[in-house]
């Protein structure tokens, strides 16, 4: 049977042009393939499903982790987790842009830089895009890949459609990855005060 469709909000109008804004193009039969859970080729010429790609990239020193194989399921089949790739060069967010979706890096690394200055790198397992769900709702840096790589993306409003449309072991989740972001930006935003890295 296949997989059910993502939850969306009124707020998430486009929710298939919601994951192409991270590319800036249309979605390929590839991408398609990739979301249905097939497994895709790597970079590294290995294949992995975007399961594997989600768990491989939990990291004890990276936000993204302490989720079990059912729950990142759950995420992609049930909350919209997309997982996408890019290349190197490839702008992944853009400076200013409207901010409508989060991402955890799962392989390859991503520069995140403003005015051509290189502020930071993004190795798997960091989160990028997080940040603007809590000020403001606008990119704040370019985000560049640095490599070739994959990205998973869950747009803000399929989130909240996640926490609150689900049954009680789905929303779960969803409140558990919404704690994680809030930590993630709440760190950041530490650290941006502090002047620390």
């Amino acid at each position: 049977a296949p997989p059910p469709t993502p939850l969306a909000s009124a707020g998430d109008k486009h929710a298939a042009q919601l994951h192409a804004e991270l590319i800036n193009r249309p979605l390929v039969e590839e991408e398609r393939r990739e979301r249905a859970g097939a497994r895709v080729l790597t970079s590294s010429g290995g294949e992995a499903t975007p399961l594997e790609l989600l768990l491989e990239a939990q990291q004890p020193a990276r936000a993204w982790r302490g989720f079990s194989a059912a729950q990142l399921e759950s995420m992609l089949r049930v909350g919209g987790l997309r997982v996408q790739r890019f290349g190197r060069g490839e702008r992944v967010l853009r400076n200013g842009d409207p901010a409508t979706f989060f991402a955890v890096v799962l392989r390859g690394t991503l520069a995140v830089t403003l005015a051509d200055e290189m502020l930071d790198v993004k190795y798997p397992g960091d989160l990028v895009g997080e940040l603007a769900l809590y000020s403001g709702g606008r990119r704040s840096a370019d985000i560049v890949g640095t490599s070739e790589g994959y990205v998973a993306t869950m747009g803000f409003g399929l989130l909240e459609a996640y926490m609150v449309h689900s049954s009680a072991q789905h929303a779960a989740v969803a409140g558990a990855l919404n704690e994680l972001l809030a930590r993630a930006a709440l760190a950041a935003s530490i650290a941006k005060e502090t002047g620390a890295d």
